[in-house]
Formats: C-alpha cells, structure tokens, sequence
C-alpha cells in the first residue's frame, strides 16, 4: 500500500512554519507523521483561508484524488468552530482527516481560546503542540465523557495521561487557564470511575454558572449558538447519508453491501454504517447517531423500485457531495 499519509503530514506542518501559520497539535502527536488518519489542530480564525490554500497545493502535490472541505461543524462562534478537511485516496485506500479547531469549551462556557493555545504551545520535533497542562486540561474532561459511555480502554488511556502529570499543579492550572476559576475537585477520584463522573458533572453545572456570573449576556450568547449548533448537528445538516435501496435487491446483494460498507470503515474512510432492518425509535437513534458522526446508513425498503448499486466509489461519492470539493 502507498500510504500518503505521513508525507503529506510532514509536508503541510513544514508548510505551516515556512509560511508562518499559528497553530498547535492538540493530541496524539507522539507518533507524528505516523498519526493514523486523523490530525486534530487549534489555530486562529484569521489563518484558515492560508491554510486551506496549502491544504490544496498538498492533495496535489502527493496524488490525492479528492480534497473536500465539510461545512457541519462550522459555528457562528469561533470557539465552537471546527473546520473539517478530507483527504481521500480510493487506488490505495488511503484517508486523512484534518481537523482545525477553534478553541476548547466546557458545556457551553469558554475554557481555551486559540490564541491561549497558541501563545502557549511547545515545539516538539518538528511541529507545534499544544502546551502539557492544557492538553491535560482537555484530557480531564475526556475523561468523564469516556467514563459516562463506558469506553473502559479510552478510560485506561487517558487516565495513564493524567498520572503522568503532577495533580496538584494541574489544579491550580485548571482555575487559571479556564475563564470559570472553579476547583476541578473530580481530578482527586482518577482511580474511583464512579465517583469522578458523578463529581465531574457537578464541576460542569458549577463553572457554566460560574461564567454566567461573571459575563451574563455573553454567556447567554454563547449557550443559544451552542443549542442552534447541536440542532444543526443533529436534526439539520449531518454530515452521513441515507441510502435508500430496493428491499430485494439488497437481499440478494447484502453480503456484497456488507462487504464494501465494512472495508471503507476498516480503511477509516467512514467512522460506522447502519443497515435499517426495522424501524423503531431505537433504529432512530441510530441514525441520527451514525449520520451525525459521517457515516453511511443502507435503508432498505420495498417502496424504492429501481435501485441503486452500493459500491465503494458510489458510497464516497455522496459522501463527498456534502462538502465542498478543493481540489
């Protein structure tokens, strides 16, 4: 296999330093170019255009078939804001995913800014990372998300992360850096899962309140785009698709289907898929779920008379109709 990943990587963080591009690695950089297929980066609101342009000189310049950019998680408030771009490569089954985020927030309430990211990031080889503390920072409150969905390996990792740092000090970091100034008390109950989600929460409900004090109508501001933003999200502009298929043409193809949905998620393509065999409200949380998330949903119904073949290419090619195609 050809993998285009970790040049292409390589060649747009060097990219970044020559031509003077603020940003920060916010995890996962150990093994950097080798990443995987997913990159996750903060910058500022006012580097994005130079950066899509050198995202495109990059997808040609290694042989990438497509570069698109996907509009869903965009925000009316930077903060919130994350500016997804896909990389794909069918001949070899090679994919990458850029995410540039713009900042890092508790519920509703401001917690990082990227220009504190970066004002703060270390240079580690030969790229940027965020700073140690508030990649802890982001891996605390990981943590709780992980241990509410019972993600027990997520929960093993992150949880290493923590003790590798000093708790005390992180505290201390966690009140200074964060616009709440409340005490992440949950950071004493790193080995009591039940306890550090139960007291995780309560931190959660105490900072929202805390930042509503000290800024009450931006705090209203920023609670109503993140209800609009989750809608969108959820019910209005998801980033997967429903394919709709004749009822006994998928029975008599679904190996075939079954096949070609599992190989674009074992080649990280999409993140999952769905075959709709009965519709029920929990098959209707399941769609949303894997729309939500860029994945493919296979509806098969006897209403549809004519139809279509479920391929590899043809599956890639809606999914890339919902971005915008850069190169």
């Amino acid at each position: 296999m050809n993998n285009l990943v970790p040049v292409t990587v390589t060649d747009i963080l060097q990219k970044f330093d020559a031509s003077n591009i603020e940003y920060a690695v916010l995890r996962n950089y150990e093994q950097l170019p080798n990443i995987g297929h997913d990159l996750d980066l903060v910058c500022t609101e006012s580097q994005i255009e130079k950066i899509r342009e050198i995202l495109a000189v990059a997808a040609k310049k290694h042989g990438w078939e497509f570069l698109v950019e996907y509009p869903h998680y965009r925000s009316g408030l930077y903060m919130y804001n994350i500016c997804v771009f896909k990389f794909y490569d069918q001949k070899f089954g090679n994919f990458l995913q850029i995410d540039l985020f713009g900042g890092f927030s508790i519920w509703a309430a401001s917690g990082i800014s990227a220009e504190d990211f970066i004002a703060r990031r270390l240079k580690h080889d030969f790229f940027y990372k965020i700073d140690f503390y508030d990649e802890l920072i982001i891996r605390a409150m990981q943590l709780g998300c992980a241990v509410r969905d019972n993600n027990i390996p997520r929960v093993e990792k992150l949880r290493d992360i923590l003790l590798g740092g000093d708790i005390e000090r992180l505290e201390s970091v966690f009140m200074t850096r964060t616009y709440g100034a409340v005490a992440p008390k949950f950071l004493g109950y790193l080995h009591n899962e039940k306890k550090y989600r139960e007291v995780w929460q309560k931190y959660k409900v105490k900072y929202l309140l805390a930042f509503a004090a000290k800024r009450p109508f931006y705090a209203a501001f920023c609670f109503c785009m993140r209800v609009w933003y989750l809608a969108k999200l959820n019910f209005l502009h998801n980033p997967g698709v429903v394919l709709f298929v004749n009822r006994q043409k998928y029975n008599s193809s679904s190996v075939a289907i079954l096949d070609c949905l599992s190989g674009l998620k074992e080649d990280n393509m999409i993140i999952d898929y769905y075959i709709v065999d009965r519709f029920n409200f929990s098959s209707i949380k399941r769609i949303i779920q894997v729309k939500k998330m860029g994945g493919v949903i296979v509806w098969p119904t006897g209403m549809v008379k004519k139809s279509i073949e479920i391929s590899r290419e043809y599956c890639l090619k809606k999914l890339m109709a919902h971005g915008s195609l850069l190169s």
